[in-house]
């Protein structure tokens, strides 16, 4: 299977050539470690099979965020660690997304701006949650960053699951919402853009957007993600914890150019799109983000200072709950995704036998 490396290895000192003194920290770093990733640079270990007598080389993980070949891992641990954190309610996916003219701002703002999408997703979508007419409570958010396209040009936009239902004021009693419908979206629509517009006038960045961008449509998407346990967590396996493009989409690497598929949505096809190697590159370092940016965050009785709230609603919802300890904070703050409980080792199998008896060998250095 071709690999996103390989499209690097070939490509990658033409693109350090015309780019390589105006590439940004991260860019790099992303660049070098998904180079790396899994090969003798990084070292390894190599493990025994007691059962056919052989052995086998595994060589680390670069565990960037970026990287198409350490993603499963990383999405396994994280919806491990989510189980315990489901309702067993409704969800609710929403999709929040900026006007073409703010999204290319964004691309040279990522770090501010990025940060307003966040918070004006949440403060509108709470602000109409606390409306009687529909949920008259607190709610809560789980929001993913992703900023790409299928064919991955820059196009921020937020994942955001919801729990179909909220806590009322005096934490009382759950309210669940209607089953199809959670807030109206156009109302919604106008709430984030008035938060979005707000938010940017705090910043130096507001006189450079035209002021008919304030009268665009702003786009939110809504659809019923699923019911109970099980089902949520395999609707965040499919749009949680993603990457830019993943290597089973590479379909050549012809001279100078690279060809992958997409989906096109209009027409609902998988197509073929060929371009040049080193815009390959470019498109897809773009998506690198800003050192120790968070793109994952919890809000509302989600966020982790509120476990014994989301205990408090369990208990509504008539599960049995486990005690955790309660840190005032305020609501509309945001939790990393990167301090994880990891889950138990699975046990290694022997690739040749299928044999769980396997033993670590040797360690290799790197090279």
């Amino acid at each position: 299977m071709l690999e996103i490396a390989d499209i690097f290895r070939r490509h990658g000192k033409a693109y350090l050539d015309r780019y390589g003194k105006a590439m940004l920290p991260s860019h790099i770093h992303a660049f070098h470690s998904i180079l790396k990733c899994r090969t003798a640079a990084l070292g390894g270990h190599v493990y025994h099979c007691n059962q056919c007598g052989r052995d086998r080389y595994e060589y680390h993980s670069c565990q960037h965020t970026a990287c198409p070949k350490c993603g499963g891992d990383r999405r396994d641990k994280w919806i491990a660690a989510r189980r315990s954190e489901i309702l067993p309610v409704l969800y609710f996916h929403l999709t929040f997304t900026v006007p073409k003219f703010i999204s290319s701002l964004t691309r040279s703002n990522q770090r501010v701006m990025l940060d307003i999408l966040f918070r004006s997703a949440w403060e509108s979508l709470q602000t109409l949650a606390f409306d009687p007419q529909f949920i008259g409570g607190r709610i809560g958010m789980l929001a993913m960053l992703h900023t790409w396209s299928q064919v991955l040009r820059f196009h921020p936009h937020l994942h955001c699951l919801i729990p179909a239902g909220g806590l009322t004021y005096f934490r009382d009693r759950w309210v669940p919402s209607h089953p199809t419908f959670f807030v109206p979206v156009k109302a919604l629509s106008m709430l984030f853009r008035q938060s979005y517009q707000i938010r940017m006038k705090q910043t130096d960045l507001y006189d450079r957007i035209p002021s008919e961008t304030w009268y665009d449509k702003w786009g939110i998407w809504s659809k019923v993600a699923g019911h109970g346990r099980q089902d949520v967590i395999d609707y965040l396996g499919r749009y949680f914890c993603r990457v830019a493009i993943t290597n089973n989409r590479l379909e050549r690497i012809d001279g100078g150019t690279v060809t992958f598929r997409y989906k096109n949505r209009d027409k609902g096809i998988w197509t073929r799109m060929t371009i040049p190697g080193i815009e390959f590159i470019r498109r897809f370092l773009q998506h690198i983000l800003p050192r120790r940016f968070i793109k994952v965050r919890y809000y509302g009785l989600w966020h982790p200072s509120n476990r014994e709230i989301l205990d408090t609603v369990r208990c509504y919802l008539g599960e049995s709950i486990e005690c955790h300890s309660s840190v005032p904070s305020d609501d509309s703050q945001c939790h990393s995704v990167s301090v994880l409980s990891s889950p138990t080792t699975k046990p290694r199998h022997c690739r040749y036998c299928g044999s769980t008896n396997v033993a670590w060998l040797a360690e290799i250095l790197p090279t």
